[in-house]
């Protein structure tokens, strides 16, 4: 179960990395993977990892819809990166 929950995180970190190079994916993967990222954070809403969900899914809601700085692509990025392979290592 922490594996799928890694592979969550890294998937989210994928999009971030991937809308930063301006490289195409389907609108319908990043609805997926943001509406996982919400169910997740709702285990533990109050826990650093669970803010970190939140974070990371409204980072990739606005990058749909708006132009964000660089800075915080890359913030994102790295704390997803951080958090999928913490999960996948301790799974």
């Amino acid at each position: 179960m922490v594996k799928l929950l890694g592979l969550i995180d890294l998937f989210a970190a994928i999009i971030l990395i991937s809308s930063l190079m301006e490289f195409e994916l389907p609108v319908e993967f990043f609805f997926f993977v943001i509406i996982l990222l919400l169910v997740k954070a709702s285990i533990a809403i109050t826990d650093p990892g669970g803010i970190t969900d939140i974070l990371v899914a409204s980072v990739i809601v606005f990058s749909l819809f708006f132009s964000i700085p660089t800075l915080i692509y890359i913030l994102g990025f790295i704390l997803a990166t951080i958090k999928g392979i913490s999960s996948l290592a301790a799974g």
